[in-house]
């Protein structure tokens, strides 16, 4: 650790404790605690890029996770569904709720800053018993050790274990000590090394549109996934108010309000985080290439939250926040909450059509899942590519009529109605749009064993948009093709599985998510 570290390392304590704080003291309007999720988790596509010193292009990389797990070395489910996750690093989970301090960095050997002691990879080659594995990996009790898979051979049982979060982290060395100063800062004025405050584009193109804000390397996704939900459901809420601070043509400043009770404005410049030698921020970004409006709010955001004077806020102290209310502080609307475990699938989906017109939200809404490490999250994480601590945009709802089986309806057959021509003249019938009459026309080419086991039912979907722009949620609960929903004058088609929007069922989603809520 170098001196400086030492130096810094009691000022930063009292700081991050702060804003931990500041974080988890957010309470609804009658002032139950219990009711304010928190949720932190920062796109591991970014932390990748910062970690391996490189901007990765993703979009040209045909399997994202198989990368990811190359990089931090653990299965993908484990890395967005477990509390002992790289993307998690520095937090830890008491009780289920999250705690977030700066890491020690990984200890270096004497005179040779660079040669980083290698923490990840004890030398079990000697392991002749389970007590020998068990003092190579460091771990005082075996039952501590995970077993990521286990088959029985001939011979024994072939094991692959996991490391034990006992010792030091596992992901210590990835961490280096400027990748800690980047994500846990110390001083007032955000100046990280390898980064710069720069102007690289235009606040928006066109418009503020919902798939416009990608999340970056900070745990800030609550506020993210808000912004998209009002970009959606309130799309003139989000506005460009400047004012002139000089003469030249490039001096004037950005006037962003944000609602806590009271109305309260700071004033931001085009300056935005970019790598050295980059445009594009690995903070929150655009999907459009130079535009720079969710990068702008973020900014503003921190400054909002934090007070600072400057121009440059500690952006990654966002990490960890209540969604519902970051969706009030853009909107100044009523928040409210909802935990999925006192609703049946039938309230769940009369909240999202509530707040709804022609399939689509008018009021900002927000999904949020189960915490780090819990079993419902390690499921959902395993069944749904469903984020842990995570939070999600709610777009709104659709109805499909599907083939389900009319007595097994855990069997797994084809979702969608095929596109089949009947013989000679008739219409191609796909997906939804089967009318009565081309049902009949149906029963009279299908075997009959074919209606006694499946039926034609209506199959409602929740529509969720995950803020990193990728990774939308995946497996049998979800839909594929489009999403079409009425946008305040015209009808918009939305596809799926771009972007990070997915349509699942109303009842995966309900157990997936632990929560849905918003500001009306």
């Amino acid at each position: 650790m170098s001196t400086t570290s030492v130096r810094r390392k009691a000022t930063h304590a009292a700081s991050d404790e702060a804003a931990v704080t500041k974080a988890t003291k957010a309470t609804t309007e009658d002032g139950d605690a219990q009711a304010t999720p928190q949720t932190g988790a920062p796109n591991p596509y970014a932390l990748a890029s910062l970690v391996g010193g490189r901007r990765i292009n993703w979009g040209d990389v045909p399997d994202g996770p198989a990368v990811l797990e190359e990089i931090f070395d653990q299965p993908y489910t484990d890395l967005i569904g477990s509390a002992d996750s790289p993307i998690f690093y520095g937090t830890t989970f008491e009780g289920g709720k999250p705690s977030r301090r700066r890491p020690e960095p990984a200890p270096v050997t004497e005179g040779n800053d660079n040669d980083v002691t290698d923490e990840r990879d004890p030398d079990v080659s000697g392991a002749k018993t389970l007590a020998d594995l068990v003092a190579a990996l460091g771990t005082e009790r075996l039952a501590d050790i995970p077993v990521r898979g286990a088959t029985l051979t001939r011979d024994g049982v072939l094991a692959e274990l996991g490391r034990s979060g006992n010792g030091a982290s596992p992901f210590a060395r990835l961490f280096d000590e400027r990748i800690i100063d980047i994500l846990f800062p110390f001083e007032p004025g955000y100046h990280p090394p390898g980064f710069s405050w720069q102007d690289t584009g235009r606040f928006y193109n066109e418009a503020t549109e919902f798939f416009d804000p990608v999340q970056g390397q900070v745990g800030d996704c609550y506020f993210i996934s808000a912004m998209s939900s009002v970009a959606w459901a309130m799309p003139f809420t989000i506005a460009d108010r400047t004012r002139a601070t000089g003469t030249v043509q490039d001096a004037f400043t950005h006037q962003v309000s944000f609602f806590d009770g009271s109305w309260r404005s700071v004033e931001v410049s085009d300056r935005v985080l970019v790598a050295s030698g980059g445009s594009t921020s690995y903070y929150a970004h655009s999907a459009e290439a130079g535009e720079i409006w969710p990068a702008v709010y973020e900014k503003a955001y921190a400054k909002w939250r934090f007070g600072t004077n400057d121009d440059f806020p500690k952006i990654p102290d966002l990490a960890w926040g209540d969604p519902v209310a970051a969706c009030r502080s853009l909107t100044g609307g009523n928040s409210y909450y909802n935990w999925h475990s006192g609703m049946t699938d039938a309230q769940l989906l009369s909240l999202v059509k509530s707040h709804s017109a022609g399939g689509r939200t008018t009021t900002p809404i927000i999904a949020w899942t189960h915490g780090a490490g819990s079993d419902e999250a390690k499921r959902a994480a395993l069944d749904a590519g469903i984020v842990a601590s995570h939070a999600y945009s709610v777009l709104g709802w659709m109805r499909r009529y599907e083939w389900v089986p009319r007595w097994h309806l855990d069997l797994e057959i084809p979702r969608l109605i095929p596109k089949w021509t009947p013989p000679g003249p008739g219409p191609v019938i796909a997906g939804a749009a089967a009318a009565v009459d081309d049902l009949a026309r149906l029963r009279i080419d299908l075997p009959d064993e074919f209606f006694r086991r499946y039926e034609l039912r209506a199959v409602d979907y929740v529509i969720a948009r995950n803020p990193w722009g990728s990774t939308p949620g995946t497996g049998s609960s979800t839909a594929s093709g489009d999403y079409r929903a009425y946008d305040v004058s015209w009808w918009r088609d939305v596809q799926l599985g771009v972007n990070g929007v997915f349509a699942m069922e109303v009842s995966a989603f309900r157990r997936y998510f632990a929560g849905t809520g918003g500001a009306a």
